[in-house]
């Protein structure tokens, strides 16, 4: 039985207590019998059980090409209650004592009179600024990157809370965001903040581009822009323009791509929403998309 592996962070795949290999965006594939079992030892993470066949709640099991894919279940190592810091302030005449603890993850609490908010923090963080914007306190906890919490002073809730490299806060609030790929982007979200937060609109823009004329590079930069929400219509030939629009309601969301893997498929790309996966073969014309399919099972 063929397996694959696949994580969007450094793992190692076990097998009876010797390492088999690695995964970090790409695809490890091993051939084995279908009631072995693989520990799978995410970096940061708890580690990850593969029964074979058999349901398991720390992987997400696909079937994938001519066997299953197999994707950890991120679970942060269980740490022991921890404080790690904690301010008192007063915005709006509302007084809200903030801390940053571990309690078996990073989190975020705000409590104020009457109650408590709570926000999971992905990374481990040492402290944290408050910031006070009218309708709202802007929490800022800091690592490699920002973590930023919105608690507003009108619903008493947290409206928001989202992982950037950098955001604007005046009269409306901005997460900017980097993703690299085959090019490097930067996703603007933009947000209204009151008694909840509401999404205005996002902007891609490309900030580190990739003039490479390889085939495979040119279409995955195509499903890039599609997975980041950007404006595909100057990637596509002139005929698929007007429907450029369309483009991604046909597609769909998209979680992760994978590059084509197996040599009976060299052109196809496995694109993962949820628990599904929908194979997509782009042909080219001088470099520009002029045709697309997207199907759940691949075509030689």
């Amino acid at each position: 039985m063929n397996y694959y592996f696949f994580s969007p962070v450094p793992t190692v795949v076990v097998k009876n207590g010797r390492v088999l290999g690695k995964t970090s965006a790409n695809v490890y594939g091993v051939c084995a019998a279908p009631d072995e079992v693989f520990t799978l030892f995410p970096d940061g993470f708890s580690p990850c059980e593969v029964l074979g066949t058999l349901p398991s709640s720390s992987v997400v099991p696909r079937v994938f090409y001519d066997g299953i894919l197999f994707t950890p279940v991120l679970t942060p190592r269980p740490l022991a209650y921890r404080f790690i810091d904690e301010k008192q302030t007063v915005i709006g005449g509302v007084e809200l004592i903030i801390g940053l603890i571990n309690d078996g993850a990073t989190k975020l609490e705000i409590t104020f009179r009457g109650g408590k908010q709570s926000s999971a923090i992905p990374f481990y963080a040492k402290s944290f600024e408050v910031f006070d914007c009218g309708n709202c306190a802007l929490v800022v906890v800091k690592n490699k990157l920002k973590h930023v919490v919105i608690f507003s002073l009108d619903s008493l809730k947290i409206v928001l809370s989202t992982t950037c490299f950098d955001f604007v806060a005046d009269s409306s609030f901005t997460a900017k965001k980097l993703f690299v790929g085959a090019q490097t982007y930067l996703l603007s979200e933009f947000y209204d903040i009151g008694k909840t937060a509401r999404k205005t609109g996002q902007s891609l823009s490309v900030v580190k581009p990739n003039s490479s004329d390889n085939e495979l590079i040119r279409k995955l930069i195509f499903l890039e822009t599609v997975k980041y929400g950007g404006d595909t219509s100057v990637l596509v030939c002139p005929r698929l323009r007007e429907k450029a629009h369309l483009i991604s309601q046909f597609l769909g969301r998209i979680d992760y791509i994978l590059p084509p893997l197996l040599s009976d498929y060299p052109s196809t790309f496995a694109v993962i929403s949820g628990e599904k996966i929908k194979y997509v073969d782009i042909s080219l014309e001088n470099g520009l998309v002029c045709d697309f399919e997207a199907d759940f099972s691949p075509k030689s």
